[in-house]
């Protein structure tokens, strides 16, 4: 009986530190792989830090474009007058200029 005792604890004692060994090779790769996503959330935050400028440029560009679509019926008409007004001038005979 305390020989089946006294295994049993060995084998409670070898269990405990295989226990323990597991813990810690689960908290040392837990700890690599939190400090892999915080160098990838690094890398992220660095890329928006670099797209800002781009994305403002392009918002300004958008807005612009925009402005020329919205101002292109008035400009074309201008035109389509300007050349029309021309052509009528053109056709004035040569004396009366």
């Amino acid at each position: 009986m305390e020989r089946a005792q006294g295994q049993l604890e060995v084998e409670m004692q070898n269990l405990e530190e295989e226990k323990n060994r597991v813990i810690e090779e689960a908290f040392v790769r837990a700890e690599s792989e939190m400090k892999a996503v915080h160098e990838n959330l690094a890398g992220v935050r660095m890329n928006l830090l670099s797209l800002q400028p781009a994305l403002r440029t392009l918002t300004c560009d958008y807005n612009c474009l925009k402005r020329q679509v919205q101002e292109f019926p008035f400009m074309l008409d201008k035109a389509i007058g300007e050349a029309k007004q021309e052509v009528s001038d053109d056709e004035d005979p040569v004396g009366h200029l």
